[in-house]
């Protein structure tokens, strides 16, 4: 019962006793070693109080500010990551669709120029029009280089 309550598997303590490993699971899972975990949670539960002395004191007359934080952030007063996202993300303004078609057309340009050098292939495709009018919006020379024509502008 010790091993497997130190952590050993059925299989390791079947092996080490040299024994059939359902006798030993048998064993394991009996009452015997319920018992003996059911003793062990009385014991830790016993401690609760002390722990929450320890605490306490390590609160009030250490000012264990790190140990105050991680108490904050276990009883939920904190909010996890996922819910700051969420806050985040009501706090922002909601995407227009002109914004939307310039983030994605940004987006396109960004993984046309990775294509580009990785395969050498021509950065836009054409027929992009929400693409071309990014770079025409802002002012980009040589534009018509980066959608596959031939350019007649200088950079």
């Amino acid at each position: 019962m010790q091993s497997y309550a130190s952590g050993k598997s059925i299989t390791d303590i079947s092996k080490q006793e040299k024994r059939n490993r359902e006798t030993v699971g048998k064993i394991v899972h009996g009452p015997e070693m319920a018992a003996h975990v059911q003793a062990l949670r009385e014991r830790l539960y016993g401690l609760g109080s002390d722990a929450i002395d320890a605490v306490e004191d390590a609160l009030t007359n250490q000012k264990d500010g790190r140990l105050a934080f991680q108490l904050l952030a276990s009883i939920g007063v904190l909010p996890s990551p996922a819910e700051i996202a969420t806050q985040r993300q009501a706090m922002s303004p909601p995407e227009d669709e002109e914004s939307a078609i310039h983030r994605i057309a940004l987006a396109l340009m960004k993984g046309s120029v990775e294509r580009h050098l990785a395969y050498e292939m021509p950065l836009l495709e054409e027929g992009w029009p929400a693409v071309e009018k990014v770079i025409k919006e802002r002012n980009l020379k040589g534009y018509d280089q980066l959608i596959g024509k031939k350019s007649t502008e200088k950079d």
